[in-house]
């Protein structure tokens, strides 16, 4: 009877460290599993957000090289006056052919808003972070501000002169709702800039 016991135990102490193996063995395969969905859903994320970013900065990089946008930032306090119409006219066609575009302005070389179809007429944006890197020759997106009661993104991109100098910026805010609907359907999902803070 003792040997029963004895032997007994000893086999349940068997199935248990093989049960335990076997445990961990299925714990480290799902694991990996989660790992690489997780990748994958990330990567997804990335490129969607990543392509409309893009989108974004290449549309008001085109429209920063229209002659009216460069004439208007090359003009001087008197000959501003006689290319205001059709700049303003094309901005805001602009603003009402996109939903999501809540307003474009152009920016002077000292960050001055010197045109916009919104409130921010004579606004110096020239230490806002989208203005001063497109001041600086550079496509910029910004972090979700709050603005005019509502969230947005803002691009900049610069407006060069004939001369090849930046004489000004062109700004578009745009609905940071565009952003969160190409994300639609992704559930657990947290944006974070190359800094670790959530967008």
């Amino acid at each position: 009877m003792r040997r029963l016991l004895l032997f007994t135990g000893l086999l349940l102490l068997v199935l248990a460290v093989a049960l335990y193996l076997a445990d961990s063995g299925i714990r480290a395969h799902a694991f990996a599993d989660a790992g690489q969905t997780l990748s994958a859903r990330a990567d997804r994320v990335a490129t969607l957000v990543g392509r409309t970013l893009q989108s974004r900065m290449v549309e008001t990089f085109s429209l920063a090289a229209l002659p009216s946008m460069r004439g208007l930032a090359t003009s001087d306090d008197t000959s501003r006056p006689g290319r205001l119409t059709v700049a303003e006219t094309e901005l805001q066609a602009l603003v009402a052919a996109d939903p999501n575009i809540r307003a474009a302005s152009v920016v002077d070389a000292s960050g001055k808003v010197i045109l916009t179809t919104d409130a921010s007429i004579n606004a110096n944006w020239g230490q806002r972070a989208f203005v001063s890197q497109a001041l600086a020759g550079r496509l910029s997106a910004s972090a979700p501000a709050r603005d005019f009661g509502e969230i947005s993104l803002y691009y900049g991109a610069p407006i060069i002169d004939n001369a090849g100098n930046v004489a000004g910026a062109l700004v578009l805010r745009v609905a940071v709702q565009e952003l969160w609907d190409i994300l639609k359907g992704e559930s657990n999902v947290l944006l974070v800039d190359e800094n670790g803070v959530c967008i």
